[in-house]
């Protein structure tokens, strides 16, 4: 794991534009940077919301921290603690980010 952020598969099309056109281009480049190079594809309706509720369900608050890890798990794994501590540092900021940019859980 590195400072960077997490490299993954290539995002849909669809929910690709729905983040550019969401998300805040400091958020965007800091999470999204493959993303955030992209140009917007200017919608002839409004993007959908960043998290929906299914019908008939309100939505629901910002969107958790992620469970911290053990140190019995972390030794049990061999991982490093400090390294640990990063991933999780930055999985905090990501979510807090996310929220900042209005994100909502759908539960």
């Amino acid at each position: 794991y590195a400072s960077n952020p997490i490299r993954r598969r290539a995002l849909d099309s669809g929910l690709e534009n729905a983040l550019i056109n969401s998300l805040p281009k400091d958020v965007l480049s800091a999470w999204f940077p493959d993303t955030a190079k992209k140009p917007a594809i200017v919608a002839l309706r409004p993007p959908p919301p960043l998290a929906s509720a299914a019908p008939g369900v309100s939505s629901g608050s910002g969107m958790p921290y992620p469970a911290k890890l053990t140190q019995q798990w972390i030794q049990m794994h061999k991982y490093n603690k400090a390294d640990v501590d990063k991933v999780e540092s930055d999985a905090r900021k990501f979510v807090d980010a996310m929220n900042k940019a209005g994100y909502r859980s759908p539960v």
